[in-house]
Protein backbone atom coordinates (compact mmCIF):
# COMPACT_ATOMS: atom_id res chain seq x y z
CA UNK A 1 0.00 0.00 0.00
CA UNK A 2 1.60 3.33 -1.08
CA UNK A 3 2.49 5.25 1.62
CA UNK A 4 1.82 3.47 4.75
CA UNK A 5 4.07 3.31 7.25
CA UNK A 6 3.83 0.58 10.37
CA UNK A 7 3.92 1.46 13.90
CA UNK A 8 7.27 0.59 14.61
CA UNK A 9 8.77 2.40 11.78
CA UNK A 10 7.55 5.37 12.74
CA UNK A 11 9.12 5.50 16.40
CA UNK A 12 12.52 4.06 14.94
CA UNK A 13 11.99 7.04 12.30
CA UNK A 14 11.73 10.00 14.63
CA UNK A 15 13.25 9.82 18.35
CA UNK A 16 11.42 13.07 19.58
CA UNK A 17 8.51 12.00 18.29
CA UNK A 18 8.62 8.37 19.76
CA UNK A 19 9.23 10.22 22.98
CA UNK A 20 6.00 12.13 22.86
CA UNK A 21 4.40 8.87 21.85
CA UNK A 22 5.86 7.36 24.90
CA UNK A 23 4.12 9.75 27.13
CA UNK A 24 1.20 9.60 25.68
CA UNK A 25 0.62 6.16 25.98
CA UNK A 26 0.77 6.33 29.68
CA UNK A 27 -1.82 9.08 29.41
CA UNK A 28 -4.33 6.37 27.77
CA UNK A 29 -3.73 8.48 24.73
CA UNK A 30 -1.11 6.67 22.25
CA UNK A 31 -2.10 5.62 18.48
CA UNK A 32 -1.68 2.23 20.23
CA UNK A 33 -4.41 3.17 22.84
CA UNK A 34 -6.71 4.70 20.04
CA UNK A 35 -6.14 1.81 18.12
CA UNK A 36 -7.60 -0.74 20.69
CA UNK A 37 -10.73 1.32 21.36
CA UNK A 38 -11.64 2.32 17.59
CA UNK A 39 -11.09 -1.82 17.32
CA UNK A 40 -12.56 -3.25 20.14
CA UNK A 41 -15.54 -0.48 20.01
CA UNK A 42 -16.12 -1.97 16.03
CA UNK A 43 -16.12 -5.61 17.62
CA UNK A 44 -18.80 -4.81 20.25
CA UNK A 45 -20.94 -2.79 17.25
CA UNK A 46 -20.56 -6.35 14.92
CA UNK A 47 -20.79 -8.68 18.13
CA UNK A 48 -18.03 -10.59 18.33
CA UNK A 49 -16.25 -11.81 21.45
CA UNK A 50 -13.27 -10.72 22.11
CA UNK A 51 -10.73 -9.84 25.58
CA UNK A 52 -8.02 -7.60 25.07
CA UNK A 53 -4.92 -9.88 26.22
CA UNK A 54 -0.93 -8.85 26.67
CA UNK A 55 0.36 -5.59 27.63
CA UNK A 56 -2.59 -3.42 26.85
CA UNK A 57 -4.29 -6.30 29.56
CA UNK A 58 -1.51 -5.93 31.86
CA UNK A 59 -1.83 -2.04 31.95
CA UNK A 60 -5.41 -2.02 32.41
CA UNK A 61 -4.48 -4.38 35.35
CA UNK A 62 -2.21 -1.49 37.28
CA UNK A 63 0.93 -2.97 35.56
CA UNK A 64 2.21 -0.48 33.08
CA UNK A 65 4.64 -0.43 30.81
CA UNK A 66 4.90 0.54 26.76
CA UNK A 67 3.86 -1.65 24.23
CA UNK A 68 3.52 -1.34 20.61
CA UNK A 69 1.10 -3.60 19.72
CA UNK A 70 -2.78 -4.44 20.95
CA UNK A 71 -3.66 -7.99 21.35
CA UNK A 72 -7.24 -9.36 21.13
CA UNK A 73 -8.47 -13.08 22.45
CA UNK A 74 -10.97 -14.00 20.31
CA UNK A 75 -12.25 -17.48 19.41
CA UNK A 76 -10.98 -19.82 16.44
CA UNK A 77 -14.43 -20.12 14.69
CA UNK A 78 -14.82 -16.01 14.00
CA UNK A 79 -11.07 -15.34 12.78
CA UNK A 80 -11.74 -16.31 9.13
CA UNK A 81 -14.59 -14.20 9.06
CA UNK A 82 -13.43 -11.47 11.09
CA UNK A 83 -10.15 -11.16 9.47
CA UNK A 84 -12.70 -10.78 6.09
CA UNK A 85 -14.35 -8.11 7.59
CA UNK A 86 -11.54 -6.38 9.04
CA UNK A 87 -9.81 -6.09 5.32
CA UNK A 88 -12.73 -4.12 3.87
CA UNK A 89 -12.77 -1.82 7.33
CA UNK A 90 -9.62 0.16 7.31
CA UNK A 91 -7.38 -2.66 8.30
CA UNK A 92 -4.45 -4.55 6.30
CA UNK A 93 -2.79 -7.81 6.95
CA UNK A 94 0.49 -7.48 8.69
CA UNK A 95 2.01 -10.53 7.28
CA UNK A 96 0.30 -13.41 4.98
CA UNK A 97 -0.33 -16.75 6.73
CA UNK A 98 -0.47 -14.69 10.06
CA UNK A 99 -3.50 -13.80 12.59
CA UNK A 100 -2.21 -10.34 12.68
CA UNK A 101 -3.31 -6.74 10.94
CA UNK A 102 -2.47 -3.30 11.01
CA UNK A 103 -4.94 -0.59 11.51
CA UNK A 104 -4.42 1.69 7.98
CA UNK A 105 -4.65 4.96 9.70
CA UNK A 106 -1.75 4.16 12.81
CA UNK A 107 0.08 1.38 11.56
CA UNK A 108 -0.63 -0.16 14.58
CA UNK A 109 -0.37 -4.58 15.15
CA UNK A 110 -3.12 -6.59 16.36
CA UNK A 111 -2.87 -9.95 17.06
CA UNK A 112 -5.46 -12.27 17.48
CA UNK A 113 -4.98 -14.84 19.81
CA UNK A 114 -7.28 -17.63 19.78
CA UNK A 115 -9.46 -18.98 22.59
CA UNK A 116 -10.35 -22.54 23.48
CA UNK A 117 -13.65 -21.16 25.05
CA UNK A 118 -15.29 -17.75 24.87
CA UNK A 119 -13.22 -14.85 25.73
CA UNK A 120 -16.77 -13.25 27.61
CA UNK A 121 -15.90 -16.00 30.27
CA UNK A 122 -12.64 -14.38 31.34
CA UNK A 123 -13.56 -11.22 30.60
CA UNK A 124 -14.30 -8.42 32.72
CA UNK A 125 -14.43 -4.47 32.04
CA UNK A 126 -11.53 -2.35 33.26
CA UNK A 127 -11.74 1.71 32.91
CA UNK A 128 -14.66 1.03 30.03
CA UNK A 129 -12.15 -1.32 28.32
CA UNK A 130 -13.10 -4.86 28.46
CA UNK A 131 -9.99 -7.30 29.06
CA UNK A 132 -9.32 -10.88 30.47
CA UNK A 133 -9.26 -11.18 34.09
CA UNK A 134 -5.68 -11.17 36.20
CA UNK A 135 -6.17 -14.76 36.32
CA UNK A 136 -6.57 -15.60 32.80
CA UNK A 137 -3.88 -12.69 31.56
CA UNK A 138 -1.42 -14.81 34.11
CA UNK A 139 -2.16 -18.43 32.58
CA UNK A 140 -1.89 -16.81 28.75
CA UNK A 141 1.57 -15.52 30.21
CA UNK A 142 2.78 -18.66 31.57
CA UNK A 143 1.35 -20.88 28.40
CA UNK A 144 3.25 -18.39 25.90
CA UNK A 145 6.44 -18.29 28.39
CA UNK A 146 7.00 -21.88 28.60
CA UNK A 147 7.07 -22.07 24.67
CA UNK A 148 10.85 -21.90 23.55
CA UNK A 149 12.20 -18.23 22.66
CA UNK A 150 8.97 -16.63 24.34
CA UNK A 151 11.04 -15.94 27.96
CA UNK A 152 10.27 -12.55 28.11
CA UNK A 153 6.22 -13.43 28.81
CA UNK A 154 7.76 -15.54 32.03
CA UNK A 155 9.18 -11.91 32.78
CA UNK A 156 6.07 -10.61 32.35
CA UNK A 157 4.90 -12.91 34.46
CA UNK A 158 6.61 -12.34 37.27
CA UNK A 159 6.38 -8.47 37.18
CA UNK A 160 2.62 -9.64 37.58
CA UNK A 161 3.11 -11.01 40.72
CA UNK A 162 5.70 -8.06 41.94
CA UNK A 163 3.63 -5.16 41.32
CA UNK A 164 0.20 -6.56 42.12
CA UNK A 165 1.61 -8.48 44.72
CA UNK A 166 -0.71 -11.50 43.67
CA UNK A 167 -1.02 -13.96 46.08
CA UNK A 168 0.16 -18.25 46.22
CA UNK A 169 -3.62 -19.45 45.89
CA UNK A 170 -4.02 -17.54 42.63
CA UNK A 171 -1.93 -20.98 41.37
CA UNK A 172 -5.95 -22.47 41.82
CA UNK A 173 -7.36 -20.30 39.51
CA UNK A 174 -4.93 -21.30 36.86
CA UNK A 175 -5.02 -24.11 34.32
CA UNK A 176 -3.46 -27.22 35.61
CA UNK A 177 -0.63 -27.10 33.27
CA UNK A 178 0.89 -23.94 34.68
CA UNK A 179 -0.07 -24.30 38.05
CA UNK A 180 3.33 -25.66 39.51
CA UNK A 181 5.16 -23.30 37.28
CA UNK A 182 3.55 -20.08 38.67
CA UNK A 183 4.15 -21.34 42.53
CA UNK A 184 7.78 -21.53 40.98
CA UNK A 185 7.88 -17.82 40.07
CA UNK A 186 5.51 -16.67 42.87
CA UNK A 187 8.22 -18.10 45.24
CA UNK A 188 11.32 -16.87 43.27
CA UNK A 189 9.51 -13.23 43.58
CA UNK A 190 9.49 -13.64 47.63
CA UNK A 191 13.59 -13.70 47.84
CA UNK A 192 14.21 -11.00 45.36
CA UNK A 193 15.76 -8.21 47.04
CA UNK A 194 13.51 -4.61 46.34
CA UNK A 195 17.02 -2.68 44.86
CA UNK A 196 16.94 -5.46 42.33
CA UNK A 197 13.19 -4.71 41.64
CA UNK A 198 13.76 -1.21 40.93
CA UNK A 199 16.64 -2.00 38.61
CA UNK A 200 14.78 -4.04 36.98
CA UNK A 201 11.85 -1.74 36.61
CA UNK A 202 13.67 1.04 34.96
CA UNK A 203 14.79 -1.29 32.51
CA UNK A 204 11.44 -3.01 31.70
CA UNK A 205 9.30 -0.18 31.68
CA UNK A 206 9.63 1.38 28.61
CA UNK A 207 11.21 -1.95 26.65
CA UNK A 208 9.11 -2.90 23.54
CA UNK A 209 7.39 -6.16 23.16
CA UNK A 210 8.65 -8.86 20.52
CA UNK A 211 6.75 -9.64 17.67
CA UNK A 212 3.84 -12.16 18.34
Amino acid sequence: MTGFVTYETRLKGDFNWALREGSRHFENASLVHDTMRRTTRWLDEIGVDYAVVGAMAMFFHGYQRFTQDVDLLVEAKDVPSLLERLLQHGYVMAAIGTRSIREVETGVRIDFVVAERSPASVAEVVDGVRVASLAKLVELKLIRGITPGRLRHLADAQELIHVLKLPESLADQLHESVRSCYRDIWELVQTIPPDDWELAEMRNRNRPDDPG
